[in-house]
């Protein structure tokens, strides 16, 4: 249900699940070591998003609007963590 982004050492981006929580290292001297976290909301009929900055120097921003706190993202909609851009299908 949760995913969290933060800066990696090795050569590329890597993945590893700790418990319930799926962690993404980015090897960008950009990205914080713990930058941002994004969590799936099950609504009535669909699967949501909110992605929250936690406390990272360079931000984390939607559409390149800053996110302050946490913000509702949207299928489609692309992320970026620190010079590193995402999107989210289902």
């Amino acid at each position: 249900r949760a995913v969290r982004f933060g800066r990696g050492s090795g050569p590329a981006i890597a993945a590893e699940r700790i418990g319930s929580v799926l962690h993404i290292a980015i090897p960008l001297g950009w990205v914080s070591s713990v930058h941002a976290e994004l969590r799936a909301l099950t609504t009535s009929s669909t699967l949501e998003f909110d992605i929250r900055d936690l406390g990272s120097r360079n931000g984390t921003y939607i559409e390149r609007q800053a996110v302050s706190g946490a913000a509702r993202l949207r299928q489609g909609e692309i992320f970026e963590v620190g010079r590193a851009f995402f999107t989210v299908r289902t």
